[in-house]
Order: C-alpha cells, then structure tokens, then sequence
C-alpha cells in the first residue's frame, strides 16, 4: 500500500477511513496530515498513531479553508485574490487564536503534554467550541443539535 512507503509524511487526500489500526501498526511516516474528511477509520486508529508515536493532524484541524470558502461564497468575498481577504487571510496567518496554524499548534501541544492522541484533543476542542456562541449567528450551534437530536440523527434518521 501507498501508506506503508517509507515517506516523511503521509497526506490522505482523496479517501476517507484509511487509517485502521492495522495500517496504523505499518505506516512508515512519522507525520500524518491531510485535507480527506474522517481519515480514520475509528478511534483505536488515533490511539495506535499515538502509541506509534506517529504525528496526526486532524483533517477538521488542518483543512476547514472549503467551509470558510462556502462560508464566503455566502457572504461575498474581499478582493479577488483570497489572502486579499482579511476572513481568510486571519485562517492562514498566526495572528488569531483560532488562525489554523495556532490551533494545530494548541491540539499537538496539549496530546503531547497529556499523552493523549491528537485526535482527542481535537474532538475536545471542537466538542468545547461547539459550545460557544458563533460571533455570526449567536445560538446556531444549539439551533442545530436540537434539529440533529429532532430528526433522530444518531439513528440515521
């Protein structure tokens, strides 16, 4: 398999779960990071690049751009060029808390201060600014659980 090469980094970016434990306990790389959503399979993969001492950079972490560019083509845009853009360019810069750089920084940080995998740390942290109001649309977040909890979401529903 073309994860198993012997390569710096691994990049899924086209599939998504093709990180199982069993690719996890032959993956070569010592970095993975992606732009494919939900690159591993379950969370014991996580645990096992962790245990492997194989750095993951969650996809939601590394590779939220596409929905801050849906976000825009919703809203307009600034300039032509995207890093015209003060939205964009405040994701791609080191200026804010929340700049992707930064929080890349905060999820490895704090997996390697706890010994934790990263994919934890990123769950936490999306679970804990879930919980915070939008600075666009205040109560969303609230707004849209109740419509997953309504239409029986975690049921398929």
């Amino acid at each position: 398999s073309v994860l198993e090469e012997d390569v710096d980094v691994v990049s899924p970016n086209a599939f998504g779960a093709v990180l199982t434990s069993d690719v996890a306990g032959r993956l070569r790389a010592r970095v993975v990071c992606g732009a494919a959503n939900n690159q591993l399979a379950d969370a014991a993969a996580g645990r096992a690049l962790h245990a492997r001492g194989v750095l993951y950079v969650p996809d939601f972490v590394c590779n939220r751009m596409g929905i801050v560019n849906c976000a825009n083509e919703a809203y307009g845009r600034v300039g032509h060029a995207p890093e015209k853009d003060p939205a964009v360019a405040a994701h791609l810069g080191r200026e804010e808390d929340w700049a992707i750089f930064n929080v890349v920084q905060r999820v490895i940080g704090e997996s390697r201060r706890r010994d934790v995998p990263s994919s934890e740390v990123a769950m936490e942290l999306a679970d804990e600014l879930a919980e915070r109001q939008h600075p666009v649309w205040p109560g969303r977040s609230e707004q849209i659980v109740a419509s997953l909890v309504e239409d029986r979401w975690e049921a398929g529903g």
